[in-house]
C-alpha cells in the first residue's frame, strides 16, 4: 500500500504577514535547551549520509532551528526546494510532540513555498502556543504550522502540519533516541519513556 501521496498545487497563495512571528522569535529567543535527535533521521540525523543534521532549540514559546545547507543539497540555483519539506516536516513533529509529550508520526504535511530556496544561512520557526487540538476529543491529534525564512528574515516557505502523537507512538519511535539522549534527559521531553 503507497505511504505517501503527494499533491502539487501551482500559484494563488498569498504569503501571510510573518512579521509578528519574527519579530516576538527576535525578542524571545535567548533562553533555550536543544531537543534530542537520532543518528538516522533525514532531518537531524547525525550519522545519515543524507541527513540535515539540525537540532532544534526550544523555550516555552518557540521551536527554532537554524541551518546552513550542506554541500549534499546544494544546487547550482541555491539550494534544493526538497529543504523546506524536510525542515518544516521535522519542526511539525516537534512541535506536536512538544504539546503532547508523546513521539508520534506527520499524518498530512501542506507546504507552500513563496521563493526559491538560497544556498545562505535559514531559519525554521514555529510558535508553540499557536498549537492546536486538531479534533480528536482524545487529544491525539494536533495542528501546528511553521515557517522557513531567509538571511534576511523574508518568508521562504510555510507549513501547517498535522500531527499524531500517543503512548503507543513513544514506545515504538523513542528507541532511536537512546541512542544519542540518556533515558534520564528523555523522559523530561516524553515521560511516558519512562515506562519503557
Amino acid at each position: 500500500r503507497p505511504l505517501a501521496e503527494p499533491t502539487l498545487h501551482g500559484g494563488g497563495r498569498e504569503p501571510p504577514d510573518i512579521a509578528p512571528l519574527r519579530d516576538r522569535w527576535r525578542r524571545d529567543h535567548d533562553a533555550a535547551e536543544e531537543v534530542p535527535g537520532t543518528m538516522t533521521c533525514l532531518a537531524c540525523g547525525s550519522a545519515n549520509p543524507l541527513g540535515l543534521g539540525v537540532r532544534f532549540l526550544a523555550n516555552e514559546r518557540f521551536l527554532w532551528g537554524e541551518y546552513t545547507t550542506l554541500p549534499t543539497y546544494r544546487t547550482r540555483d541555491g539550494a534544493h526546494p526538497a529543504l523546506a519539506l524536510i525542515l518544516l516536516d521535522e519542526l511539525g513533529w516537534w512541535l506536536g510532540a512538544l504539546a503532547q509529550r508523546e513521539c508520534g508520526v506527520t499524518t498530512d504535511v501542506q507546504i507552500t513555498l513563496f521563493e526559491a530556496i538560497p544556498d545562505a544561512p535559514l531559519l525554521v520557526v514555529g510558535d508553540r502556543t499557536a498549537v492546536r487540538n486538531d479534533g480528536d476529543p482524545r487529544g491525539r491529534y494536533s495542528r501546528v504550522s511553521g515557517a522557513l525564512l531567509g538571511p534576511d528574515g523574508e518568508l521562504l516557505a510555510t507549513a501547517d502540519v498535522r500531527f499524531a502523537g500517543s503512548r503507543a507512538y513513544t514506545r515504538r519511535l523513542v528507541e532511536p533516541f537512546l541512542g544519542t539522549t540518556p533515558i534520564d534527559a528523555l523522559v523530561r521531553w516524553f515521560p511516558s519513556s519512562r515506562e519503557l
